[in-house]
């Protein structure tokens, strides 16, 4: 069988200062144990923690990250691109739920920061093999108040279904 990965790679644009004190914040890995936030040092995984993670994942709401768990890389940039200060985010990553979770917090951050912005991220699915409709992506849409994500399988399965249904109601003759 052949992993699956998923490809991404956006940016947040002009940060200042402030949002990326706050953006490191949320980055930062904690546990909870006993109902307490603990800050992590690197390494460091206590036994018996409830739960390990990035302090961002802490309050999730979303169901498709229900195990408050998502893998992708970040760096904050200075260079002379036209996006300023930044923060880039980005996956190779064989769970899907890195795109969902940066999305997480990029919310989270609108919400704080930007409310009256939006952000998108695309995501590509590739597998090792060659295999027949295992190849795709999707996206993310993020505003101060939602996140929403679709499969690139989906959306062509709503044009695919109306000419199919046009297709069966003239018959095999038409």
């Amino acid at each position: 069988m052949s992993d699956t990965y998923f490809h991404f790679s956006e940016v947040v644009q002009h940060i200042t200062a402030e949002e990326e004190a706050w953006l490191r914040k949320q980055l930062e890995w904690v546990a909870v144990h006993k109902g307490s936030i603990i800050e992590l040092e690197d390494g460091e995984d206590p036994d018996d923690a409830e739960w390990i993670g990035q302090r961002f994942l802490l309050d999730l709401e979303d169901d498709d990250l229900e195990d408050r768990t998502c893998e992708f890389g970040f760096e904050f940039c200075d260079d002379d691109s036209p996006w300023g200060r930044h923060l880039w985010l980005y996956g190779n990553t064989t769970d899907y739920q890195g795109p969902l979770g940066a999305a997480w917090l990029i919310h989270l951050f609108l919400k704080k920061f930007r409310p009256d912005q939006c952000w998108k991220l695309t995501w590509a699915e590739t597998v090792e093999r060659m295999r027949v409709g295992r190849f795709g992506g999707g996206f993310v849409f993020v505003t101060s108040e939602s996140v929403q994500s679709d499969w690139l399988f989906n959306i062509v399965e709503t044009m695919r279904n109306p000419f199919e249904e046009v297709r069966r109601a003239n018959g095999p003759d038409a």
